[in-house]
């Protein structure tokens, strides 16, 4: 096979191999396809000088072709060290870069000894690929370990190369005029050397393509993190709860422990945006945060719910240590000073997790729980009332003159509630069938929703000024009574405990403490 063929090959391969990488980097704009294709372009320009050695001074053929040899390459080496950030050339590299071609120039010019030319030229690319190889497995990369593998297979295959051939220079020997000779050391010379520079190209290619995939996994990565995180804060959010929250649940019940959930509210935060700005209002989200972080333990999660509410799930759990931690947070903000505003209280809500239940059942609990630390005061927790808690005693109902409000409507509803929880009471009491004690429970919530609808509607036709906080108490109570008569229908609670509920919850408390406010407005 003529040798000259074998150059114009790797000549026409390396052309092609650099305008691929060129056209790329005209794209993407990346510095190590830069490399590469000067890489390239400098092996084709080191044996296209070769090819016409015969034809050009010896200082020059032999000087240009192994400088520029050299440089192809140390740019496919500085393209790896640009993708896996290897740190910059070291200052004996430089030296060795330097002294190969002044030492090939003098055994060309003054000494003149082709196989210490060679021998110069080969030693110094393998010194290169060896370092390479010391440098990159010290490298700390984005890259996952099997690219970096990969990358040294190749790099070993070159040094492997350049290594045989310093063994068959010292074996052999060579001629003067080996790229020209068609002798068979000459011809293995060459046909490695297109293998090598193919499989260079098939490396830049696939390392492109490597770090197109992993910057594509970076950005997912930040899309991910942006779309699970509240930016202001830096807690994660609801997004990140809906994923969080079934691991955490799932590892509730496997391990057959507790876990309890918070809900923390600003206590009276639109003030601050409506005095202060929402600047000072986002500082005090933040600040929030970092009070609430601090005051939890390690396993706790907590999560940015929205406006100025904040979430905590804490595993390990009960009641007990859901209260001390509460108790925490609230006495953290007492002793926290905030710019410009000086200092903010917080309401918590809190209800451990009942096994087997919907995750939404479980939050509406704590969603009570906040309301009702709302409505006593703030600046407070509650923590809902285990159903074991509930009283199993309790008496009949006695209409009293304070309960009257003065309309006639509701005062008839009022009644007739009491009429109906005293009808359940004598049920309940004289052992009735179930069935017939569930529909005196349907019965009552049909006539709850009845009355808080005509209710609401009375008040709204008055004007009465609390209307739609009123309204908001209503459908609270509808929401808890779900929760209690669900469970009391399903035999997971005592039908006690649910009387109790009525009772104390839906006639006493809610007619003689909220009612009331607005008796005298109605009359």
């Amino acid at each position: 096979m003529e040798t000259n063929y074998l150059i114009i090959t790797l000549i026409v391969l390396s052309s092609i191999y650099a305008l691929i990488n060129y056209l790329i980097y005209q794209v993407k704009r990346e510095r190590y396809l830069l490399a590469f294709t000067f890489s390239f372009v400098f092996l084709g320009t080191s044996f296209g000088v070769l090819a016409y050695q015969t034809q050009l001074p010896d200082f020059f053929a032999y000087g240009v072709y192994n400088a520029v040899n050299f440089l192809s390459y140390v740019m496919m080496l500085m393209g790896i060290r640009i993708l896996f950030n290897i740190k910059p050339v070291s200052h004996f590299t430089k030296i060795i870069t330097i002294l190969s071609p002044v030492l090939i120039l003098i055994f060309s010019l003054i000494y003149d000894n082709y196989i210490l030319r060679v021998l110069i030229a080969s030693s110094t690319i393998a010194f290169y690929l060896i370092e390479a190889v010391f440098n990159l497995k010290r490298s700390e990369s984005h890259f996952p370990k099997h690219i970096k593998q990969v990358t040294l297979y190749f790099i070993y295959f070159g040094m492997l190369t350049w290594l045989s051939r310093l063994f068959v220079i010292l074996y052999f020997g060579l001629l003067h005029n080996v790229a020209l000779d068609n002798s068979f050391q000459a011809n293995v010379f060459m046909i490695l050397s297109i293998t090598s520079t193919s499989l260079w190209f098939a490396l830049s290619m696939w390392l492109d393509a490597q770090k197109a995939m992993s910057d594509l996994d970076d950005k997912n990565e930040q899309l991910k993190s942006l779309a699970l995180r509240d930016q202001l804060t830096g807690l994660a959010n609801r997004h990140f709860f809906d994923y969080d929250i079934g691991f955490l649940v799932a590892s509730s019940k496997r391990n057959k422990s507790p876990m309890g959930m918070l809900l923390i509210d600003l206590d009276r935060f639109k003030l601050v945006n409506d005095i202060h700005g929402h600047d000072v209002g986002d500082a005090v989200l933040k600040q929030t945060a970092e009070i609430i972080t601090h005051s939890l333990r390690a396993s706790d999660r907590a999560y940015r719910w929205g406006g100025e509410e904040f979430l905590v799930v804490l595993p390990d759990t009960d009641r007990e240590g859901m209260a001390i931690i509460a108790e925490k947070i609230n006495q953290n903000f007492r002793n926290s000073l905030f710019e410009v505003i000086g200092s903010i209280t917080v309401s918590i809500g809190g209800a451990e997790y009942e096994e087997n239940k919907e995750i939404d059942q479980w939050f509406k609990r704590v969603d009570l729980s906040l309301y009702k630390a709302k409505q006593t005061g703030r600046d407070r927790y509650n923590i809902w009332v285990a159903d074991e808690d509930l009283s199993e005693f309790f008496n009949r109902i006695e209409w009293q003159n304070e309960l009257e409000s003065g309309n006639s409507e509701i005062d008839a509803d009022h009644q007739l509630l009491v009429y109906y929880a005293n009808d359940l009471h004598d049920s309940i009491v004289n052992r009735a069938p179930i069935d017939s004690i569930k529909e005196l429970i349907l019965r009552m919530s049909t006539h709850i929703h009845t009355h808080f609808s005509k209710e609401e509607g009375i008040l709204y036709r008055s004007g009465y000024e609390d209307y739609l906080e009123h309204r908001s108490i209503h459908q609270r109570i509808i929401q808890e009574f779900e929760i209690i008569s669900g469970k009391a229908l399903n035999g997971e609670i005592s039908l006690a405990a649910l009387m109790s509920f009525l009772v104390e919850k839906v006639v006493i408390e809610h007619i003689k403490k909220e009612d009331a406010k607005f008796f005298g407005h109605i009359k």
